[in-house]
């Protein structure tokens, strides 16, 4: 793939689960495909950054997707990568190890420092040092992946500007109580919020940042609207309603928030190196949390997404 002629350069950096730069020299299989699903280039190089350049057609064929693989961590990707001749781009890649594990080290102090939002919405309804165990609690105990879902959701959701501040600007409780299906888990959560959160995501909509879900009480239960973010081609933010669900305060509404790995097909058939997971059973945290990491890497001006806790 170097030296074609035309073509766009970019620049591919690796990072691991810790979110900074991978080991200096590690051994990185890059693998490019085409949105047809061919290889079209594939080589090992030392890491973390490598320099290469993708061929440029100005029509079909200019949508890649860029692959990395090291030996004992999860391949991962990113589709699409647009060539654009003289200019550098740059392909920010998460791997993280096999069996990685969560790493929570934010305290509760911290997390009501540094995280004030989330922190606010593990709070209600409880007192600040019920809240402060019942965190603890998921974080040392046996839900830590429900645990990061949530982060994973909270993040994304304070990151989604609407007409009016953001997504969780307008969240105000989590149901802890509401039965199995109800708590927390690792794929998503159920909660009140303000009830204007709907007219504001119709407006969301007509400017092209949601897409309205139909038949939303087909996999949803009970529910009666629901709104998916379209920004990347991974791991966009759905926010289902369920509105005939009695809630405490009339001016709220029952939401269930959870995010899906991949926006169309193409993107899950070039990028389905990643786990079991993205085919198989309830949605893996831990690929949510690469997957919008690096989706949102490659937007600029992005808040990078960062949320409460790594991977190691």
């Amino acid at each position: 793939m170097n030296g074609s002629t035309p073509a766009g350069p970019i620049t591919i950096r690796a990072f691991d689960g810790t979110r900074t730069l991978f080991n200096a020299g590690k051994p990185l299989l890059v693998t490019i495909f085409n949105e047809n699903q061919s290889i079209r280039y594939q080589n090992t190089f030392p890491g973390p950054e490598i320099q290469l350049s993708l061929a440029f057609h100005d029509g079909p064929g200019d949508s890649y997707a860029v692959t990395l693989w090291a030996d004992g961590y999860r391949a991962a990707g990113f589709f699409p990568v647009k060539p654009i001749p003289g200019v550098n781009q740059f392909v920010d890649i998460m791997l993280i190890r096999d069996g990685a594990e969560f790493r929570f080290d934010v305290d509760w102090a911290d997390l009501k420092t540094k995280y004030g939002p989330i922190a606010n919405l593990l709070t209600q309804p409880a007192t600040d040092s019920d809240a402060e165990s019942r965190y603890e609690s998921l974080r040392d105990g046996d839900q830590q992946g429900a645990l990061a879902s949530f982060f994973n959701l909270t993040t994304a959701m304070s990151q989604i500007p609407l007409a009016q501040g953001t997504v969780m600007d307008y969240m105000r409780q989590v149901i802890w109580d509401g039965g199995n299906d109800e708590t927390f888990a690792q794929d998503r959560f159920f909660g009140y919020s303000n009830i204007e959160l709907i007219g504001a995501l119709k407006q969301a909509e007509q400017q092209g940042q949601f897409a309205p879900e139909p038949d939303p009480g087909v996999f949803h239960g009970t529910a009666t609207l629901s709104f998916k973010q379209v920004q990347f081609g991974e791991c966009n933010v759905q926010l289902t309603f369920h509105e005939n669900d009695k809630t405490p305060n009339p001016a709220w509404v029952k939401i269930e928030p959870d995010i899906d790995y991949y926006r169309d097909l193409v993107a899950h058939g070039l990028l389905e190196v990643l786990p079991n997971t993205v085919t198989h059973g309830l949605t893996d945290p831990m690929t949510v949390y690469v997957l919008r990491w690096i989706a949102g890497r490659r937007v600029a001006g992005l808040q990078e997404f960062a949320p409460p806790y790594t991977v190691v």
